[in-house]
């Protein structure tokens, strides 16, 4: 567990950046309801930052405790925050519908993660209780100023993740990389990376203008990201 090492670490003076769901949520309750037992460090749970970059840059900088957000929020919050921050959301029921592959499951060798029974399938799961309901449902309510009513199904799907090792020298693919994506920060090769893939659906109804006789109106995003769960 995360806390055992915060804790000395942070008497220590040192910065902690926790990868783990210890200090994501504000809340010792919300924590012990959905995880199953009570939070070993519950004072340091309104010091942490649950550090979403898009929407708090200033606050990590400052934070003794940064708290990374899990991979199915950030791909609802980044582009629903904005949104409900606005106002530009009324207050009926959020619709989310996230699809990741098996990598994001973990190593662990179960029946239900065999080729044969994901292949040419897509199953939802951790429904209703998936543990990221807590965190994705304390960002919108932050971000609204109110509660705000989501639902949030995962979805397991077949896909692969294919990646090849470049011959171009760094210099090279920098430039290579800077021709077709000249808007974007440098490339960072040494930099950790993560096997899951999250591709998020999120479907909800705008305020203004005025709804149509349909039912949803306005688009529909598809937010895709790659983060640590």
């Amino acid at each position: 567990m995360a806390h055992q090492f915060a804790v000395g670490l942070l008497a220590a003076g040192l910065r902690v950046i926790d990868l783990s769901a210890d200090f994501r949520l504000r809340s010792a309750e919300v924590y012990a309801d959905h995880y199953g037992h009570a939070h070993p460090s519950p004072e340091l749970l309104a010091e942490a930052v649950y550090a979403l970059p898009e929407m708090r840059v200033a606050e990590i900088r400052d934070a003794r405790l940064i708290a990374c957000p899990g991979c199915y929020p950030t791909s609802v919050l980044v582009p629903l925050l904005p949104l409900l921050k606005a106002g530009l959301l009324d207050e009926s029921p959020i619709a989310v519908s996230s699809m990741s592959g098996v990598s994001g499951a973990g190593r662990e060798a179960k029946t239900a993660f065999l080729f044969c029974e994901c292949n040419e399938s897509v199953r939802s799961y951790g429904v209703p209780r998936h543990r990221h309901v807590s965190e994705i449902g304390q960002e919108l309510d932050l971000a609204a100023g109110r509660p705000v009513k989501f639902t949030f199904v995962p979805h397991l799907i077949p896909v692969n993740q294919a990646s090849a090792p470049p011959s171009l020298p760094d210099s090279g693919r920098e430039s290579l990389w800077r021709k077709w994506r000249p808007h974007t920060p440098p490339l960072t090769p040494d930099a950790p990376s993560c096997d899951c893939s999250v591709a998020t659906r999120v479907r909800t109804r705008r305020t203004s203008p005025a709804p149509t006789s349909s039912t949803w109106a306005g688009p529909t995003t598809l937010a895709r990201v790659a983060s640590c769960c």
